[in-house]
């Protein structure tokens, strides 16, 4: 995976993230996310794609708290999703 720094590395990002194997067809990169804070306490987001359905997911956790589901999106609307968080995303591929 390279830096994002145009909205075609976002989609190669996307495109990476379908070969990062972890278990079970699940695909994940997580980050940590400032824009998370709850109660003051910063979390971490993970964008995971389902190879066994093509599904792509993102979900949010930190101390003491997470989502109570993960949100489903689209290649597109996951695209947009790594555009615009390229900055936390590169400072952990850094």
């Amino acid at each position: 995976m390279q830096i994002i720094k145009a909205k075609k590395d976002a989609k190669e990002f996307v495109e990476d993230l379908k070969e990062i194997k972890d278990y079970d067809g699940l695909h994940r990169f997580i980050f940590w996310d400032p824009e998370l804070n709850v109660g003051g306490k910063h979390g971490w987001t993970e964008i995971m794609y389902y190879s066994n359905t093509g599904a792509f997911f993102r979900y949010g956790e930190g101390q003491g708290w997470h989502d109570q589901i993960a949100t489903r999106m689209d290649e597109k609307e996951t695209i947009e999703f790594v555009w615009e968080n390229r900055k936390y995303i590169n400072a952990e591929l850094r």
